[in-house]
């Protein structure tokens, strides 16, 4: 088992982990998915709802089988009761994180004779986060938003029953300094393959649903006082802007909860406004954008 990152910039491989971890063949003549592979059952655990439904379209279109855990304790529920080839786990969830779900769930395998990948995904990577997810079990991760052909490169690489041995490309983090634009989901789309366009469309239709409810929770969690419901609440818009690649969105909530950790309210006071207004630009920017014809490459 080899612990990388599947992502969009450059870099090296990593360690290897798990020693001793059950070797079982892969069934012979299976059927093959779209893309040349065997279909396979997917475990996604996410609690953001545009990213579900994004991930959970995705994985369908390219033959797969999903199921899907809102938390982390979901997740080891439904592993205990049922047989997954890959598991897809967020890393910051409420009840169960995905550490410790991982954890769990790699218990629950040492009772039996069967080893599954587990890739997690996390919005933003940071120093330390690989060597992390290799003490608590992880095979690798990948960084949100991801695109479709990065997604079907690791799914190429499982084979049913055994460790995965994904081999991909290092994400390079932003740097803190870039200037990031208003949102403009036109010149998005103008940059994007066509899989990955379909993804961002399908979820600005589930932002517009959402986006009002998630703007007044946030400013009630704000309103109430407390850092923690506060920094929940910022975390999951953080995590569904993602899936839209809102990357001024994701840095000023980035900001929010590092403010919201640390107790710094007059921060978290001066940032707030300034996500709300993104928030509705994007929304603004979503509609006007849909009465006009937006071609993927």
């Amino acid at each position: 088992m080899i612990l990388e990152e599947f992502g969009e910039g450059t870099g090296t491989a990593a360690k290897s982990a798990a020693a001793g971890a059950p070797k079982i063949e892969p069934t012979r003549g299976e059927p093959t998915a779209p893309g040349g592979y065997s279909p396979r059952h997917v475990l996604l655990v996410e609690d953001n709802p545009i990213n579900q439904e994004v991930c959970v379209k995705r994985l369908t279109k390219m033959g797969h089988r999903v199921e899907v855990a809102n938390n982390g304790a979901e997740a080891v529920e439904a592993y205990r009761k049922g047989e997954f080839d890959l598991v897809l786990m967020d890393v910051q969830m409420p009840i169960m994180d995905g550490f410790e779900a991982t954890q769990r769930i790699r218990d629950i395998e040492r009772t039996r004779d069967r080893y599954t990948p587990i890739i997690a995904m996390t919005a933003r990577a940071m120093k330390g986060d690989e060597e992390h997810c290799l003490r608590v079990g992880m095979d690798g991760y990948m960084a949100k938003p991801f695109r479709t052909a990065k997604l079907a490169e690791l799914l190429q690489t499982i084979e049913p029953s055994s460790p995965a041995t994904p081999r991909a490309e290092l994400t390079v983090v932003d740097d803190d300094g870039e200037k990031l634009e208003p949102y403009d989901l036109k010149v998005l789309i103008g940059k994007l393959e066509e899989d990955d366009a379909d993804d961002i469309l399908l979820a600005t239709e589930v932002y517009l649903r959402h986006h009002e409810e998630e703007i007044a929770a946030v400013e009630k969690a704000w309103k109430g006082g407390s850092n923690e419901e506060l920094y929940k609440r910022v975390h999951r818009i953080k995590g569904g802007v993602a899936a839209l690649r809102a990357r001024r969105a994701q840095r000023i909530a980035h900001e929010i909860e590092a403010a919201a950790r640390s107790g710094d309210r007059e921060l978290a006071n001066a940032r707030l406004p300034d996500l709300v207004r993104e928030l509705r630009h994007m929304a603004e920017n979503i509609r006007l954008s849909s009465g006009k014809k937006i071609t993927p490459l």
